[in-house]
């Protein structure tokens, strides 16, 4: 679905636990499609479809706020590559790595 060769790359940290906003993009496109990749070589995998969360492993944790992706509680494996599409005729994605840091309670 995406280019393994990404031009242009984001980069965004969080701690366990916090929440996290992800903007798609530099503007104010209502309507975007978010997809996760735990890694570069992996497949895209969909969060966010016409306004609704579809990934269960995200399910009562990521809301969407216009074209931002939040994404609450985060946790160790939410780290990876958070893609956005614009729903605006034209296909323009935007990429964001994000990086998780803290210890997990045992």
């Amino acid at each position: 679905m995406f280019a393994d060769v990404v031009e242009e790359i984001r980069f965004k940290s969080a701690f366990i636990a916090e929440s996290v906003h992800i903007r798609c993009g530099g503007g104010e496109v209502l309507q975007v499609e978010w997809y996760y990749r735990p890694r570069l070589h992996t497949a895209a995998i969909p969060i966010i479809s016409a306004g609704r969360s579809v990934d269960v492993h995200f399910e009562g944790r990521v809301e969407i706020s216009r074209s931002t992706l939040i994404i609450n509680s985060v946790q160790a494996n939410d780290s990876g590559i958070y893609t956005c599409i614009e729903n605006t005729g034209q296909w323009q994605p935007h990429h964001v790595s994000l990086s998780v840091y803290g210890k997990l309670n045992k």
